[in-house]
């Protein structure tokens, strides 16, 4: 009798064996495997590209940065221009900081009016948590970039993939303050930074 169930284990194990071989001959697997399947197609991010931070050498630093890939165009106003066309590029976030390029009348060869000692300030407009309002610098490798260091705070603006307007002041004792606005939807913030986050571990 004993002998007898250890042959119809030994059996069931084979059985269940040789039936996930065939799933995952056809593609099927378990349900587990199927919600991974689904989770790593639904992570992909559409509107994101993903590099390196490199030292002063050139070296590759371990550490990651996202860049948007989509089309941001605001306005900007100063002492000479009244809501003259903005292009905002090169918008890159990390665990580090987040920066772009203001392109005033779309030209790269445009440089802000920062100074060494301008006052950036970068208002972010949500619905469902109305003004943030992060202090900024100019980039020391850029005239036209602007930074602002990461924090939780400004992470959770970003999470929250709403339609969020910027309002960026640049003020400067010399030549007064400018202001660059621009609106713009991330929806697939969230997979992207996580894509970011692993992306190193691989």
């Amino acid at each position: 009798m004993k002998e007898r169930s250890i042959k119809l284990l030994t059996l069931t194990i084979v059985c269940f064996i040789l039936l996930n071989s065939c799933l995952s001959l056809l593609g099927l697997g378990t349900e587990g495997e199927a919600q991974g399947s689904s989770s790593a197609s639904s992570a992909a991010p559409q509107n994101w590209g993903f590099g390196e931070f490199t030292n002063e050498w050139g070296d590759k630093s371990g550490e990651y940065f996202m860049l948007y890939k989509g089309k941001i165009t605001g306005v900007f106003s100063n002492s000479v221009a009244n809501n003259a066309s903005l292009i905002v590029e090169q918008f890159i976030f990390s665990d580090k900081y987040l920066s772009m390029d203001l392109l005033q009348y779309g030209d790269k060869n445009t440089l802000l009016a920062m100074g060494t000692r301008a006052d950036v300030n970068v208002t972010m407009r949500t619905k469902s948590l109305g003004d943030k309002t992060f202090s900024g610098g100019n980039s020391s490798s850029s005239a036209k970039t602007i930074v602002v260091d990461f924090s939780d705070e400004l992470l959770k603006v970003l999470e929250l993939q709403e339609e969020t307007e910027f309002r960026i002041t640049i003020s400067n004792r010399t030549v007064g303050t400018s202001t660059y606005q621009f609106k713009v939807k991330f929806d697939d913030f969230n997979a992207a930074h996580e894509r970011m986050k692993t992306i190193g571990k691989k």
